[in-house]
């Protein structure tokens, strides 16, 4: 039996809603396929099945995802009947290592990865990925968003299509039931923000009682803090793709972001350093609100039985400043390795997974932000996710986050940050942020 149907028969009572969310970091649930299995049930792997063209797809084990791949497969091969695609899905922590390794084989892999954009820059110069065809490059230029498609170039070549807009600032969640009891609204502006969180946290040495605006975690606070240094029309990048830290609006944004842990305590440091998950804290009513990507509204329902709009809401982030700006990093595509046999089916797939028709489907599916500009407006889109309407209306303010692997990039800030807050390493906030530089622009890439 083929294994796209063993899979969907063991995926049938899972929910099709992402709990992963387009973050390449953010904690991933384990699907019932292991790539042991799928290899178990494939055959005759890279050549003919029952005189079909076979392409071999490799994507990431996640409940959700996995169902909205076979679905597209399933309307791929309904729309192509000579292709018969074969997939296999591996644990998140491995795939990395997997994709890396089956590169270098040259042919021993699959013939479309799902790949995170951080991935594909550390590919994009050696030649293992297949350069995206002309015509869909040109889809590129016009349709994609330049944060959705940045990690995916290479002197002024295209390795990847993205599959999404990974987006972890723009939005937040808030407790509703919270708010309520405090008689409290929402904040519009950032001067709102700063009062309700001065008026509601509460802490009792170092353990945190109740977090106001908690925006320490892995993710939040990296693009926080950019978001902010953009906003108020500072950059941190330079044309080179090295970074800058050494800006006055770079400390002063730093050292704002440290008053609210140190001194006015609206948070701690417990998601840095304990690795407590910010988003669950808020679901479990430990804090009002958490900055964090739209990937994260399910999980309310889903994990906690909480019911959104009642319990919970998913609400604009307030701006640091009046102008919108932000920093994104490139999340899920699909990318073609150059030693694939099946290179002209394997783009055909690409192609049709990415036409803006199929794609809308997969993205809400999988709780995501649609990549292309073409997308927005969707009305199907809109009514099944209303929650992300906040977001869509300011993608065209995004800026690629730059040329690092994100996760290295992300972790030393975080470190940096954990380290000002909570020792005397640094004499200044100028001292941590110009170390900070000195370390990131060694870890460039490219």
């Amino acid at each position: 039996m083929k294994m796209k149907k063993m899979l969907a028969a063991g995926l049938a009572g899972v929910m099709a809603v992402s709990i992963l969310g387009g973050c390449g970091s953010s904690t991933q649930t384990t699907g019932t396929q292991t790539a042991a299995d799928s290899s178990a049930q494939t055959d005759n792997i890279g050549g003919e099945s029952s005189g079909k063209t076979v392409i071999k797809f490799w994507g990431h084990q996640n409940e959700a995802w996995q169902i909205a791949y076979e679905d597209m497969i399933a309307k791929f091969e309904e729309a192509y009947p000579e292709y018969d695609v074969q997939s296999e899905y591996y644990p998140y922590n491995d795939f990395q290592t997997k994709i890396q390794t089956s590169l270098m084989a040259k042919g021993d892999g699959a013939d479309v990865y799902a790949m995170w954009g951080g991935w594909a820059l550390d590919f994009g110069s050696t030649g293992a990925l297949a350069e995206v065809p002309e015509d869909m490059t040109k889809n590129l230029e016009d349709d994609f968003y330049q944060p959705a498609v940045a990690a995916y170039e290479y002197g002024g070549k295209y390795y990847g299509v993205p599959m999404e807009y990974n987006l972890e600032y723009g939005g937040m969640l808030v407790n509703k039931k919270l708010f309520d009891e405090a008689g409290c609204t929402y904040p519009i502006t950032w001067e709102e923000l700063e009062k309700v969180s001065d008026q509601v946290s509460k802490s009792n040495g170092n353990v945190m009682e109740m977090r106001e605006f908690d925006f320490v975690s892995g993710d939040s606070l990296p693009y926080q803090w950019l978001g902010m240094i953009l906003s108020s029309g500072g950059q941190y990048l330079n044309e080179d793709g090295t970074v800058d830290f050494n800006t006055d609006i770079a400390v002063s944004t730093m050292e704002q972001l440290r008053s609210y842990v140190v001194d006015r305590k609206w948070t701690n440091l417990d998601s840095l350093t304990q690795g407590t998950s910010a988003y669950r804290l808020l679901y479990e009513g430990k804090s009002f609100m958490h900055p964090v990507g739209c990937w994260s509204v399910s999980n309310g329902e889903a994990a906690y039985g909480l019911k959104y709009g009642e319990d919970y809401d998913y609400v604009a982030l307030p701006s640091y400043s009046t102008k919108t700006a932000f920093a994104a990093e490139t999340g899920w595509g699909l990318a073609v390795p150059e030693a694939s046999k099946q290179k002209e089916g394997a783009w055909k797939f690409v192609e049709f997974f990415t036409a803006p028709e199929n794609l809308i489907n997969f993205n809400m599916a999988c709780a995501q932000i649609p990549p292309r500009k073409s997308m927005l407006g969707n009305e199907t889109y809109l009514k099944s996710m209303p929650y992300a309407e906040c977001l869509l209306e300011i993608l065209d303010k995004g800026q690629w986050i730059g040329p690092y692997n994100t996760e290295t990039f992300k972790g030393e800030i975080n470190s940096m940050f954990v380290t000002l807050c909570s020792t005397n390493e640094y004499a200044s906030v100028e001292e941590a942020l110009s170390k900070l530089t000195d370390t990131i622009n060694q870890t460039k890439i490219n």
